[in-house]
C-alpha cells in the first residue's frame, strides 16, 4: 500500500502503486497538493467524491481523463498503471528549454507559476 511518508510527493522514483486509488492519491501530491480537498476547491470538484475516489470508495473511470489532465499524468498510468506516468513533452519546448540559462529557467518557471495560479 503506498503511504506519504515513505514516498514523498517530491521524489522523482514512482513506488509501486498497484491501485487506481493509490496513484490518484500519489499524482495529486506529486502535482503539490497536500490533500484531496485541496485539490478539489482548485479545480471545482465535489470534495467529498474525490475524497472517495482517493480512498478508493468509488472508482474513479469516470473521472480520470480530468484527474490525469489535472495532475498531469495519463489516463492509462492512472487507470491501469500501464504506459507512461506523463504524457509526452513537445519537442520544440524540450528544444528550447535546453538553450537556456539557468537564470532564464527559473523565470519561465515562475511565469508558469503565476499562469498557474491564474487559471
Amino acid at each position: 500500500m503506498y503511504s506519504a511518508e515513505r514516498y514523498p510527493a517530491f521524489m522523482a522514483k514512482v513506488p509501486v502503486l498497484d491501485e487506481p486509488h493509490e496513484r490518484l492519491k500519489w499524482a495529486r501530491e506529486r502535482a503539490g497538493f497536500d490533500d484531496a480537498s485541496a485539490a478539489a476547491r482548485r479545480f471545482g470538484w465535489n470534495e467529498n467524491t474525490d475524497r472517495s475516489h482517493e480512498n478508493g470508495a468509488k472508482g474513479l473511470r469516470l473521472a480520470a481523463r480530468e484527474y490525469a489532465k489535472c495532475f498531469k499524468v495519463t489516463v492509462g498510468w492512472l487507470l491501469v498503471g500501464e504506459g507512461a506516468l506523463t504524457p509526452p513533452i513537445d519537442p520544440e519546448l524540450s528544444t528550447l528549454w535546453s538553450h537556456l540559462t539557468e537564470a532564464q529557467r527559473a523565470a519561465v518557471k515562475e511565469i508558469m507559476r503565476q499562469m498557474g495560479r491564474a487559471a
